[in-house]
């Protein structure tokens, strides 16, 4: 997990091929096997559960736009925790081994508990459409808010978004992707008819996100910001993601990544339930180069008629520069701060 986490800080993909750390076909099919009993578990308690929590957890659900057919098309769950979920498993043939190994178990003072507690789920896929971890939110109060699964040898965050499974077709019909930061926001740009949306899972864009996207969206990837605090802190983290790759100098591997932040205290599902789904296309459709969208960012945070703070926005903006400086496209900006300032 560190060579991984200092892999995706470098834009470096890992590829896993075999030897000391990898793990047989017939175990990581019994893991998945795991995965999907427990995401049927957690949606037959949701349908069906009784008793206030999961009272509560549909209620959630529906207050958010979440009911009907959207609990069935997404596998939609809950987990009552309690043992619950490591009784039932047991009872299927299950180790204790094999729960703890995908993750929906932990053991804690000699004993197995259910990794998921109280919590609305939302079961991760891979591309081929299968369970391979699960994210969940705290009904009521309670931290942390969102619990995703932890490193599986089935799942790496780095690697896995949110949705793909159901996005990739939208995705190769329009040439685009859209990624945004949380799976209800994915849920609900889909239910609205924007089906080419996923979502990152508790991280950054990496270098490998962008390049599992690129073999269905061949036109371009819009990163959708939250217009809150939070949202801003990840438009900050994205900045960092820029290299040569969004360069004319690397060719036909040249990734176009694009950026646009929602207006303030908004995040996607909040925007197209208040002003629609074609609001939200005419947004994306002025999403800026991510360069171009850092500066633009960094210039806003200065009192440009003050001389210190020109001089302290020029820095910025070169250093946003420095990755990519011996391009052709970093002199061009490079002119057109100079001429802003």
């Amino acid at each position: 997990e560190a060579v991984r986490r200092l892999a995706e800080r470098a834009h470096i993909d890992i590829v896993e091929t075999g030897g000391r750390g990898s793990i047989p076909a017939s175990r990581k099919a019994r893991l998945k096997e795991v995965c999907a009993r427990t995401a049927e578990f957690y949606h037959t308690q949701l349908m069906r559960g009784r008793g206030p929590e999961a009272d509560a957890a549909r209620a959630y659900l529906g207050g958010r736009g979440f009911g009907g057919k959207v609990p069935d098309t997404w596998c939609l769950g809950f987990a009552p925790g309690r043992g619950a979920l490591v009784r039932h498993l047991s009872s299927l043939g299950f180790t204790g081994e094999d729960l703890v190994a995908a993750n929906v178990a932990v053991e804690r003072g000699g004993q197995l508990r259910d990794r998921f507690y109280n919590r609305v789920m939302f079961p991760i896929f891979d591309v081929a459409g299968d369970c391979i971890a699960f994210g969940g939110r705290v009904i009521g109060s309670g931290e942390p808010k969102y619990l995703n699964s932890g490193e599986t040898p089935l799942f790496h965050k780095s690697q896995v978004l949110y949705g793909l499974d159901h996005a990739k077709g939208a995705m190769t019909a329009t040439g685009t992707a859209i990624v945004v930061e949380g799976y209800t926001d994915v849920i609900a740009l889909s239910e609205a008819g924007i089906a080419n949306v996923v979502a990152t899972l508790g991280t950054a864009l990496t270098m490998r996100h962008i390049r599992v996207l690129s073999r269905h969206a061949s036109k371009r990837i819009v990163y959708l910001f939250d217009g809150d605090a939070a949202g801003q802190k990840a438009a900050d983290r994205a900045l960092a993601f820029i290299d040569r790759s969004m360069t004319p100098e690397a060719g036909r591997s040249q990734v176009e990544l694009v950026a646009v932040t929602l207006p303030v205290n908004l995040d996607p599902a909040e925007f197209v339930q208040a002003r629609g789904a074609d609001a939200l296309r005419a947004l994306l459709d002025d999403a800026m180069p991510l360069l171009e969208y850092g500066i633009e960012r960094r210039l806003a945070g200065f009192n440009l008629d003050a001389p210190a703070e020109r001089d302290r926005a020029l820095r910025e903006c070169l250093g946003l520069l420095a990755p990519i400086k011996e391009s052709l496209v970093a002199k061009d900006y490079a002119v057109r701060i100079w001429s802003t300032l």
